[in-house]
């Protein structure tokens, strides 16, 4: 936030009403931030309960006379930090005192004198400690935060069926692969020849724009490794909901694998398209039928080149 003086004419947008104060921005200078993106993320938020539903896949064991932040703010703060770029926790011990992220998450004041309205990058740092089982009593006693990693699997996944209103007669689950770069000595991290640098690989699903699963990998496994259990997981959870929808898998070379295929092929409305890198057997099985749309192929080139020098010409006329 920074002090500064415009020339442009005062007009007021409203963002609705936080308690007793009203919420607006206008062009009249005075504190400036480059966060007001945010107001629209919480309000997203707020429609779909986003933050609000992975908060319950979170268990608080903290004493509820003994806190100034409750879990779902610490979740929500995290996410809405993490979506306007702010990755580092360290970040948050600014962020605390911003009146946006005050704002988005509704406190703008804190209830005892000493405390900042938001979370610190301490308490944070305790929320991304949280642990599925603690390994044995001593580290128990400092574990105030517990998740379930099954549920926060099946949170993706129910909210692209809530989202959508009327169940499909198809949907199409792309399976992807990308690089996820590490700067220091994380555990796992490996050189990845593909990408060029050490990093993790992780799986990602989607289904148009929603994601449906995002799973953390070395960079050194297979870029299938996992893909079968997730879809097996999410097929199932769709399924449930809607029994009959047709769903094809959709995915690259790396993913024909034959316990892919199989695996489709044996469920009901199950299909796949799966790339598949070539090889002399398959150029001849295919000879029939790639010599007849290499003219076709080289036509629609033809026709897209002349299409895009035609709209430049236009541009540069306007």
């Amino acid at each position: 936030m920074t002090p500064s003086k415009t020339e442009c004419s005062v007009e007021t947008y409203p963002f609705g009403q936080l308690n007793r104060r009203p919420v607006v921005a206008d062009f009249s200078g005075g504190q400036l931030s480059s966060d007001g993106g945010l107001l629209l993320i919480a309000a997203v938020d707020r429609t779909y309960r986003i933050s609000e539903q992975f908060a319950a896949c979170f268990s608080d064991q903290q004493d509820p006379n003994r806190i100034q932040h409750q879990l779902k703010d610490l979740i929500a703060q995290r996410l809405y930090g993490l979506v306007q770029g702010y990755e580092d926790l360290n970040d948050h011990d600014q962020l605390r005192h911003a009146p946006l992220f005050g704002i988005a998450l509704g406190k703008l004041e804190s209830d005892q004198a000493r405390c900042a309205p938001l979370a610190g990058k301490s308490t944070l740092n305790r929320l991304e400690q949280s642990m599925h089982v603690a390994s044995d009593l001593e580290t128990a006693r400092y574990v105030k935060f517990t998740l379930n990693p099954e549920a926060i699997e099946q949170l993706w996944v129910q909210l692209f069926i809530n989202q959508t209103q009327n169940p499909p007669r198809q949907i199409i689950l792309d399976l992807d692969v990308t690089d996820d770069p590490v700067h220091g000595s994380q555990e796992q991290a490996a050189f990845n020849g593909y990408y060029k640098h050490e990093c993790y690989t992780p799986l990602l699903i989607y289904c148009g724009r929603h994601l449906l699963a995002a799973q953390l990998r070395p960079a050194n496994v297979a870029p299938a490794a996992g893909a079968l259990e997730q879809l097996q997981r999410i097929i199932a959870q769709i399924r449930s909901q809607w029994t009959e929808v047709v769903i094809l898998v959709r995915g690259d070379s790396a993913y024909s694998r034959d316990d892919i295929m199989t695996w489709c092929e044996s469920q009901v409305k199950v299909q796949y398209v799966l790339a598949h890198a070539s090889n002399p057997r398959l150029r001849q099985l295919t000879a029939g039928l790639e010599e007849p749309a290499i003219p076709n192929s080289e036509r629609f080139c033809a026709i897209s080149a002349i299409s895009r020098n035609i709209k430049n010409h236009k541009l540069q006329l306007l």
